[in-house]
């Protein structure tokens, strides 16, 4: 492991995730990302959420806009990689990174698109060399997941504003949601912080019976990396924008320093 990922390990971005000074910019980003989900309840209707599966001909030319993308997002050109359904999956999408094949369940444009970024960007992350494959799921798998949450959200955002359908945030924003709230437990616990109980209780109401969300995707938010890896990114999106993810893919990002600076600025305002 170079010296530069070195800094992207789980031990190094734990450290950095549970401190005090993170408490204020979570909870508003909660507090944001909860208003965000409580209106996409009541806009993204049971029809689009639930229409019938892209076509499997049609697979890989989602994909195909998916990498477009996030290629122009990091500025990068990435190989190809295939795609298929998977209808064994338990969970959203799965990268195969011997076949570089990404697998997803069948499922309707709206709900494969997050997916399907967030398995590319995996795709992404080996092709590039910025990691290996054995510390994606090893000493790795907080940055690799929170990453991939990162990408899947602009994923997200590009495709409803383009094709002017919220129904494409609903399931990432969950996630977001998600994971948001049990980081912020977690760091509460660990530090001995106390909650904010206003808000965590109002964000649970949205978490604990959503009104369409798939049970893939409720499985896929129980993931410890995913969840302290899209906390401690969004930390950072926050701050500094998407563009974080092409300076860490080129090599460009000081993550201590970088926290730092979201911190201190953060708690200027």
């Amino acid at each position: 492991m170079d010296t530069y990922i070195q800094q992207f390990t789980n031990k190094k971005i734990y450290e950095l995730l549970f401190n005090k000074k993170n408490i204020p910019i979570l909870e508003k980003i909660l507090e944001q990302t909860a208003a965000q989900f409580n209106e996409l309840l009541h806009t993204v209707s049971c029809k689009t959420y639930f229409k019938k599966p892209l076509p499997k001909k049609k697979l890989k030319d989602l994909l195909f806009e998916v990498k477009t993308e996030v290629d122009l997002l990091l500025e990068v050109i990435i190989p190809n990689c295939e795609i298929c359904y998977d209808d064994k999956l338990l969970i959203d999408g799965e990268y195969n990174w011997v076949t570089s094949k990404v697998y997803t369940l069948k499922n309707n444009r709206e709900q494969l698109a997050a997916p399907i970024a967030h398995e590319y960007a995996h795709h992404a992350q080996i092709t590039s060399l910025l990691l290996k494959p054995e510390f994606v799921v090893a000493e790795l798998s907080i940055f690799g997941e929170g990453y991939a949450e990162g990408i899947a959200r602009y994923v997200a955002k590009q495709f409803a504003q383009k094709e002017k359908e919220q129904a494409f945030l609903y399931n990432q924003t969950y996630k977001d949601l998600n994971d948001l709230y049990s980081a912020c437990q977690s760091i509460y616990k660990t530090i001995g912080i106390k909650p904010n109980k206003q808000l965590m209780c109002a964000a649970r109401k949205n978490l604990i019976k959503p009104k369409l969300t798939n049970a893939a995707t409720l499985i896929e938010a129980q993931k410890k990396p995913h969840q302290f890896g899209n906390a401690f990114f969004q930390i950072h999106e926050n701050k500094f924008g998407p563009k974080i993810y092409k300076e860490i893919m080129h090599g460009n990002y000081d993550l201590a320093t970088k926290t730092k600076k979201a911190q201190l600025l953060k708690r200027k305002e």
